[in-house]
């Protein structure tokens, strides 16, 4: 083998030389495919070289000692240890972002730098074998697979036929009644895939540095915490796009990658490297998944190294993207696979600030990649972002917000929300705006093939405490008749302001003659709507439009009894025998009961916040209200 001395950082000319030469040095089959060499022909103490950028576009090379392997290290996946003794690598031992180095033994690849132990003390990574990455890069895409602008034909209009239906309580709304938030999609795909939340002393991926550029702290810190158990790092101060963007650039081995899922005013790009370019376009890198989501969509783009980070606890690679090129569309155990062919679905958003005094700037814009749990959750961060920077006045706010979606083949849906903040905007707070549970519609449903095109948001300011505070709830008395009509007063706080009382009546239900019932007083969101399973994409956006705002108030009252949901219709107040019944008759309609309730709704004018509760004594006849106890 020809081996070439280690090369330190070099200026570009002489970095692009030094790639030349190493490259001459490996074995090309007579297809363009590289020659491989197999896990079986490797032994302890063969030496070889890998390839990274370490700084620029321009891929450099390095020593590496082969330690031993590791047989069966993942499902049908070997692993091969190795030194990799540089005058960087000495310093930073494993580097986030290094990620997919191609590494070759006697001229030919054996696989990608992508392993190692997170708080290891010496230059010792874990290489993914060749074979297990070419067979994720011959994989075809399903001839179902969407990948957003890749589907040139017509999407229906409307509805098509009718499909298999989808429980509304189930995948639209949570426990408690509330409509899936901003972050209830990537959470929930969090759950599902079960991946790594914490850091262990094992060996695992090289962390995927996330870097973020355009947002504050705040934002940052929500991101990473999200994230992190898809061993996504999130680093801010990185990750937008080049200054000087290069419209030539393309992959190569060795060169650097970044999955850019956010560019404009705010960008987020994962780094990587790439291990092997394929003659067809395609191409393997990282050696582990980004995020181990099968086929996907997500915008790629040559990438630009500005430095390595030596840490103590972690190193990465920090960059930028000079070219946005290709799109992943695989995201598998031993790599991911990008086709440099194709262009990446997106969502352009744009935000709109009013109603605040003095603002240098009132509109973002920033473009998001199509993702069913990743997009909700960056437009939250983009919507955060607009506001923080523009309007993070520690004082209370309350807002009107209008949303449109812009829906390929659907056309738009306009949502009109409103809320109040304490103490200044949070993500928290803004993670309930229902065009996240319409994104969810979008992105989920089984009716129709709805390609999210764009979304606008307009969102209005008025400064001062306006909200209500429900503290209290009475009854002049609670001796009450069946069917009677029962005044509750309630007492609201309002700063600034004495305490107000306002009245809300609800009816004593005939059905609990003769007991003693419990009246909840509460904010309407948090109050469950159960209805028969939707059948139409209309009906889950109906749904959502239809979600009772944070200015009602909701009094309830459970009642005996359990409803059963089917599609299209609820069978209300039945006996637990006739319950049993229908589930076990119609199971395979997805028939599901629930408590029955007595829910009454009551406009407030202002911004609810508390509960309270009162109770109500039932008399066993309309005629016997002496015999109250």
């Amino acid at each position: 083998m020809n081996r070439l001395p280690p090369t330190r950082l070099l200026p570009s000319a002489l970095a692009a030389a030094s790639f030349a030469l190493a490259a001459s040095t490996v074995a090309v089959a007579t297809d363009g495919a590289p020659a491989t060499i197999s896990v079986a022909e490797v032994r302890p103490g063969m030496r070889g070289y890998g390839l990274t950028v370490f700084r620029g576009t321009e891929p450099e090379r390095f020593d590496v000692e082969v330690i031993d392997v590791l047989h069966n290290f993942r499902p049908d996946q070997d692993l091969v240890l190795i030194r990799t003794p540089h005058p960087r690598l000495n310093q930073t031992n494993i580097v986030a972002g290094m990620s997919g180095s191609p590494i070759y033994l006697d001229g030919r690849l054996l696989g990608a730098y992508a392993y190692g132990w997170p708080h290891g003390t010496e230059p010792v990574a874990g290489v993914t074998p060749i074979a297990n990455m070419l067979g994720e890069l011959r994989r075809p895409t399903r001839p179902d697979s969407f990948f957003g602008s890749q589907r040139l034909g017509e999407l229906p209009r409307r509805e098509p036929a009718r499909s298999v239906a989808a429980s509304l309580p189930l995948d639209l709304e949570l426990p408690d009644g509330r409509l899936p938030d901003a972050f209830h999609a990537v959470r929930a795909l969090a759950e599902r895939t079960g991946l790594r939340a914490a850091h262990t002393a094992g060996l695992e991926p090289a962390t995927t540095p996330l870097l973020v550029s355009g947002m504050p702290d705040e934002v940052v810190a929500v991101l990473a915490r999200e994230l992190s158990p898809f061993g996504l790092e999130v680093l801010q101060g990185a990750g937008g796009g080049s200054a000087a963007p290069d419209p030539t650039a393309r992959f190569v081995d060795g060169g650097a990658i970044g999955v850019q899922i956010a560019r404009g005013d705010i960008s987020m790009m994962a780094l990587g490297t790439v291990t092997h370019v394929a003659p067809d376009g395609r191409l393997a890198a990282f050696g582990h998944p980004m995020m181990e989501q099968g086929e996907v969509g997500l915008p790629t783009a040559v990438a630009r190294i500005a430095h390595v980070m030596a840490s103590n606890q972690r190193s990465f690679k920090v960059g930028e993207a000079v070219r946005p090129l290709g799109t992943l569309i695989h995201d598998r155990q031993s790599a991911i696979v990008i086709d440099a062919q194709r262009t990446a679905a997106s969502v352009p958003i744009r935000i709109k600030l009013r109603g605040v005094p003095g603002i240098r700037r009132d509109e973002w814009n920033v473009t998001l990649a199509s993702h069913r749990a990743l997009t909700p959750m960056l437009t939250l961060g983009a919507i955060q972002t607009a506001i923080k920077s523009s309007a993070a006045d520690q004082t209370d706010v309350s807002f009107t917000a209008r949303t449109t979606l812009t829906i390929a083949g659907y056309g738009q849906i306009t949502l009109d929300d409103v809320g109040a903040l304490t103490a200044g905007p949070s993500v928290m707070n803004l993670a309930q705006l229902r065009a996240f549970s319409l994104l969810e519609v979008v992105y989920g449903n089984p009716f129709v093939e709805s390609r999210l095109e764009r979304v606008d948001f307009e969102i209005e300011f008025r400064y001062g405490r306006t909200q209500l505070q429900l503290i209290d709830a009475r009854v002049l008395d609670a001796e009450v008749l069946p069917g009677e009509r029962v005044p509750v007063v309630l007492t609201f706080r309002k700063f600034g302001e004495p305490d107000q009382q306002r009245t809300v009546e609800v009816v004593a239900p005939d059905r609990l003659a003769g007991q003693t019932v419990r009246v909840d007083v509460r904010p309407a969101p948090s109050v469950p709507r159960p209805v028969g399973r939707a059948e139409t994409f209309q009906e889950l956006v109906d749904y959502v439009r239809s979600a009772h705002p944070p200015t009602e108030l909701a009094t309830v009252i459970d009642l005996p009894g359990r409803s059963v949901a089917f599609p299209s219709h609820v069978v209300p107040d039945l006996p637990p025998s006739a319950v049993d019944a229908l589930v076990f008759t119609h199971s395979f309609e997805g028939s599901s009961p629930f408590v029955v309730q007595d829910v009454r709704y009551h406009p407030m004018g202002a911004v609810v916040t508390g509960s309270a509760s009162v109770e109500l004594h039932i008399a066993s006849s309309r005629t016997a209200r002496s015999l109250v106890p």
